[in-house]
């Protein structure tokens, strides 16, 4: 038998068990609050009101309660058990901040230089985070782009294109540069056992 959930104490015969966590209200959001034990120090110390911080930049948070009753509300700095049992909603929110972009394997929008900001926030809001997947839209996830949609397409499929092409280039340049350096090499080295040998106007020592 698995696990037995709060939400099933009253069910004895334990028919359609459900989780209880699908009855919270979940919300991840990024926040700095004030430091209030470090905001009263400093405020005593300089002799005037002063607001510290927790962080140096705003952190994720997450805001749990019973919907309608607003005594169970809990917010907390996001643990690694917040993700894990809130996995859903942690991915929504994470994938909207850009929280785990690093795993995104391509060429980030953020450094493709044909788009400006907003365009770059509006496709990241529409989970494009890569050149790679512009270029390989759907006709639907165009469409969802609007009017920039068709023509950014194309320009993503010139753009990497162009960077293949470069890539190419550049590794066709490496390779030639290896083989001279090599080339350089090896006439040092056959040189240098030139050298070794006994010279022409040189003759053995005769034994005494």
């Amino acid at each position: 038998m698995g696990q037995v959930l709060a939400s099933d104490v009253d069910n004895k015969s334990f028919v359609n068990p459900v989780d209880p966590d699908a009855a919270l209200s979940v919300e991840f959001f990024m926040d700095n609050p004030q430091d209030q034990w470090a905001s009263n120090e400093k405020s005593v110390a300089e002799g005037r009101r002063c607001v510290v911080k927790k962080h140096k930049e705003p952190q994720p948070y997450v805001r749990i309660m019973n919907p309608g009753d607003q005594t169970s509300i809990i917010v907390q700095p996001v643990r690694e058990d917040h993700k894990r049992r809130f996995t859903k909603q942690w991915l929504y929110f994470a994938s909207n901040e850009g929280l785990i972009e690093e795993q995104i394997q391509g060429w980030r929008i953020e450094e493709w230089e044909h788009l400006d900001a907003e365009q770059i926030r509006d496709l990241k809001h529409m989970r494009f985070h890569t050149v790679e997947q512009i270029a390989n839209a759907s006709d639907a996830s165009v469409q969802g782009m609007g009017m920039m949609g068709p023509g950014l397409r194309i320009e993503a499929k010139k753009a990497l294109q162009q960077t293949l092409a470069n890539q190419i280039k550049t590794n066709e340049e490496e390779k030639d540069k290896e083989i001279a350096e090599l080339k350089k090499q090896m006439s040092t080295m056959q040189t240098a056992i030139d050298n070794m040998g006994p010279k022409g106007d040189e003759k053995p020592a005769k034994g005494k």
